[in-house]
């Protein structure tokens, strides 16, 4: 008998993404985010929602990635992230 496993989501709190940062310095946060990101990807987690950072940190909402396409379909969000903040000047221009 073959059996399907799907693995889901949840929550996290990334204490790296605090509020401090956010206001002393929104290019590192949001380079930060970025590396987080691309971490995330690496070990098969997609990011679905990123909240509003506070003194704790930044509590982000995450899915686990089951197969190829959703693999490319999260890889293609973090493409359309990286062109916004390219827009906004964050990141000069870069290959990804």
């Amino acid at each position: 008998m073959d059996y399907e496993l799907n693995l889901y989501g949840g929550s996290i709190k990334l204490q790296q993404l605090s509020k401090s940062l956010y206001r002393s310095d929104i290019k590192a946060f949001k380079v930060l985010q970025v590396y987080i990101w691309v971490e995330l990807l690496n070990e098969g987690v997609a990011p679905i929602k990123w909240y509003t950072p506070n003194v704790d940190g930044t509590i982000m909402d995450f899915a686990y990635i089951n197969n190829i396409e959703e693999f490319k379909r999260a890889k293609e969000r973090l493409k359309e992230h990286i062109l916004r903040l390219q827009n906004e000047d964050i990141f000069f221009l870069a290959n990804f």
